[in-house]
């Protein structure tokens, strides 16, 4: 019997032909504690390279000649093509079997970072960071392989370990980038991350069956492009605009497609037998809060990741910053990483008491209180570092129990995609932060800059605040 897709649904069906002949790994039969460790090595070096480049920012702008809105987008890249990867990559892994999508998401994560290792020129470190973020397919795959092979009360267990384990691998990234960048340069920095990126690939490879999942199905052409279109449109407008603002006529134009392609790109979605994202499962009293927050924590913690290093490496002499180094800024960011990482290992416990709504919010609070003190007080190294480490504990909060709360709470049969589309939009939110922030420096100028940035960060915190307090309320009494 033919599709009802049309010709989106014909084209899928060709291109998931050319998979079949593609993928043809050995099986594997795993352990839970293998799948476990190979899944959370993976994460761990997903989230190094996704920190170790913002310490790396200002010095690789001038290493490239480029200017901080373009050197930006060495994170905001990174963060677009993990918001595009995500749900493709789960929607693949559905289809084809997760552990097979996998394999490919890793082995093309590791060439990607080995890409960026040698390149000469900032167009191929950014198609390189491009490239990396394809990575961001892991989450939607590993929790879906999760679901499969383990308990229920081993799940939200499994969950949490790898939430904190990417906390723990961007908190060493921003710690060790400094004396690796000393050592051999940016390019010194990525061979060590790429040799990590192919140990875990590795890993994967030797303990995870290629046959989970595989229900098969069509791809949706249409939403993908549509996806692609709206997206890069949104991060192309925001960096034209740090560039000359509204008045170049290209900006207005960017942002009204990135609408228009949004809006088609919901119709779509609706319509579509087998989305990429549900976008009906948006509007649920259960995803609908938890997505907002995600949106909220992304876009605080990628921008502080943008805005901290460049602070503190902007030259004394033009009234603000520190003159920091590379190896310098390691440092200011340690105390921040040290809090980060006891308080992810500190959340399997928490989970009892006094459980993951009341983390969320004291997350958010102290996330609020960190913002707040960074934008009053920015002209000394040490309340600088004590803001960013008491940011530093309340991302952590919330990094590592949102994804925990979201298992607990939705259906099992929704715990893969409502797992992927919170990552997606937290990517979302992370990019458009990271971008906003770069833009803010870039048009305000000076200290000014910087100051309005922090101010947007706390008032985004205070969203955050408010969207944990009403996530924490029961359901009968949410407003």
């Amino acid at each position: 019997m033919p599709s009802r897709g049309g010709a989106g649904s014909r084209l899928g069906e060709r291109v998931g032909g050319g998979l079949r002949l593609l993928i043809r790994p050995l099986r594997v039969r795993p352990s839970s504690r293998k799948t476990v460790a190979a899944l959370s090595s993976a994460a761990f070096a997903y989230g190094l390279l996704q920190s170790c480049v913002t310490p790396m920012l200002p010095a690789l702008a001038r290493e490239y000649g480029v200017d901080e809105a373009a050197s930006a987008w060495l994170v905001t890249g990174f963060l677009l093509s993990a918001s595009i990867a995500t749900p493709l990559g789960g929607r693949l892994g559905d289809m084809y079997g997760r552990g097979r999508i996998l394999r490919w998401v890793l082995w093309i994560f590791a060439a990607a970072s080995a890409m960026a290792a040698a390149a000469p020129t900032y167009e191929l470190l950014l198609a390189a960071r491009v490239g990396q973020g394809v990575g961001g397919a892991l989450f939607p795959l590993a929790f879906g392989i999760y679901r499969e092979h383990l308990s229920a009360g081993r799940l939200a267990a499994a969950v949490g370990l790898t939430s904190s384990v990417i906390a723990v691998g961007s908190g060493i990234g921003v710690v060790v980038v400094g004396p690796l960048e000393r050592a051999g340069g940016s390019h010194g920095v990525f061979a060590t991350a790429a040799m990590l990126v192919v140990i875990s690939a590795a890993l994967v490879t030797l303990v995870i069956s290629p046959h989970v999942g595989g229900t098969g199905g069509t791809i949706d052409v249409p939403g993908a492009a549509l996806l692609v279109v709206w997206l890069s449109a949104l991060l192309v407008a925001l960096s034209e605009l740090a560039r000359g603002g509204m008045a170049l006529p290209l900006v207005p134009v960017l942002f009204g497609a990135s609408a228009v392609a949004f809006a088609l790109w919901i119709l779509v979605e609706r319509r579509a037998r087998t989305p990429i994202v549900n976008v009906k499962l948006l509007a649920t009293s259960v995803v609908l809060l938890p997505n907002l927050l995600a949106f909220a924590f992304g876009f605080l913690l990628f921008s502080g990741m943008v805005l901290v290093p460049a602070f503190v490496q902007a030259p004394a002499a033009a009234g603000f910053g520190f003159s920091a180094s590379v190896t310098e800024t390691s440092f200011y960011l340690l105390p921040q990483t040290v809090v980060f990482l006891a308080v992810s290992l500190l959340a399997g416990r928490m989970h009892q008491w006094p459980g993951e709504r009341v983390s969320i919010v004291l997350g958010a609070l102290l996330a609020l209180v960190g913002q707040l003190a960074l934008a009053l007080w920015h002209d000394d190294p040490a309340p600088v570092i004590a803001a960013s480490a008491v940011t530093g504990m309340g991302i952590g909060l919330i990094y590592t129990h949102l994804s925990s709360f979201i298992v607990r709470t939705v259906p099992a049969s929704e715990v893969g995609s409502v797992s992927g589309m919170n990552t997606n939009i937290r990517n979302i939110g992370g990019a458009v932060g990271a971008q906003l922030s770069a833009s803010i420096i870039v048009a305000v100028g000076g200290g000014g800059g910087f100051t309005v940035a922090f101010a947007i960060l706390a008032a985004m915190a205070l969203v955050a605040v408010v969207l944990s307090v009403i996530l924490a309320l029961p359901r009968s009494r949410r407003g």
